[in-house]
């Protein structure tokens, strides 16, 4: 894994976003030496908020409970709601809105590797390694912009019914042109420069996210709820078995609601992340 060497100052969103428009870095494999300590621990909070289920009560309206005990599932938008992280992936300091994990990944998927356990005495259980998580995802432009309801170009996103695609040379310039006496639309306009100019998904490009975050025990065990499934044992004692199937019963994810995609504010592609552009066109 590499990083261009040329915007590497920057920080990860914004260098992502610019690296997007070089054709050297297509297929680029995007790993850990891109993500913070800042970004990694709200992935691991957000990722054990989903599987011990902690803030599934507060926001189950929207979230559902359906990734609770699993060691596979994914992050969406409300997602990175939780408890620790109240705002979520907001952050109302910076220009685009959202905070830079958030302008990164948007959505991703992740894997648990639960902690070893080593045998104490019958039905007790204490910890032999840490346990950790992996994340996956893909960092591309979706072919979702065209003319929106509110009467501009732009991102209109995958659930759309009009027509939609990758950015044009007419598309973009009509985006420019209609901007040239103000009340310029910088989130479109970064969104559609980076469609351009970046690594499609409709022509197979981009890159993969993929990188493994180590979790103490200690973290582990500090996020297991008060109430717990019956194989599941509190204090030193780690989950005895695989519970994965103890939430047969509960609620799928509301179905009308989509998470936007990968570090969007419109929602990248998955159409992409524009949030670095974003901050440092301005």
């Amino acid at each position: 894994m590499a990083q261009s060497g040329i915007f590497n100052i920057l920080p990860t969103d914004y260098q992502l976003y610019l690296e997007s428009m070089l054709p050297g870095m297509n297929e680029v494999p995007i790993g850990s030496e891109y993500f913070d300590e800042e970004m990694t621990d709200q992935i691991t909070d957000s990722v054990l908020s989903n599987y011990f289920g902690t803030n599934s009560e507060a926001f189950d309206w929207a979230r559902g409970t359906q990734d609770i005990g699993k060691y596979e599932g994914s992050i969406g938008e409300m997602d990175y709601i939780t408890p620790r992280y109240s705002e979520g992936h907001n952050d109302p300091e910076r220009l685009t809105g959202f905070n830079k994990l958030f302008n990164t990944l948007g959505s991703y998927n992740y894997k648990i590797n639960p902690p070893g356990l080593e045998q104490q005495a019958i039905g007790h259980y204490k910890a032999a390694t840490d346990p950790s998580v992996t994340i996956t995802d893909r960092y591309d432009w979706n072919p979702d912009y065209g003319w929106r309801s509110d009467n501009k170009f732009g991102w209109k996103g995958p659930d759309s019914i009009s027509s939609r695609g990758d950015v044009t040379t007419s598309m973009l310039a009509k985006k420019l042109w209609n901007q040239r006496k103000g009340n310029f639309d910088l989130s479109n306009t970064a969104e559609m420069v980076g469609n351009y100019f970046g690594h499609r998904q409709s022509e197979g490009e981009g890159r993969d996210v993929n990188m493994t975050i180590p979790i103490s025990n200690e973290t582990w065990q500090s996020y297991q709820p008060n109430s717990v499934p019956e194989n599941t044992m509190r204090g030193s004692d780690l989950p005895t078995t695989d519970f994965s199937q103890w939430n047969k019963s509960t609620p799928s994810r509301v179905s009308n609601y989509t998470a936007p995609d990968r570090g969007d504010y419109g929602g990248r592609g998955h159409h992409f992340n524009t949030g670095g552009i974003v901050s440092i066109v301005v």
